[in-house]
């Protein structure tokens, strides 16, 4: 992951922390949850499958 990746990562967690109620969220629990959206609903998964097409190999 680079530095640029790891920014919006903590950019996104900073974003859904106080909605979702949570003084703290770890990186480890976000990406768990977005791996749990992305197993059980076709629609996120389909995006993720066209944003991998998408990357060039980075």
């Amino acid at each position: 992951m680079t530095e640029d990746e790891a920014d919006a990562l903590d950019d996104l967690i900073r974003a859904v922390r106080r909605p979702a109620g949570r003084r703290r969220l770890e990186k480890s629990e976000m990406i768990r949850a977005l791996l749990r959206l992305a197993q059980h609903d076709d629609a996120i998964r389909a995006a993720l499958v066209d944003e991998l097409r998408t990357q060039t190999g980075s």
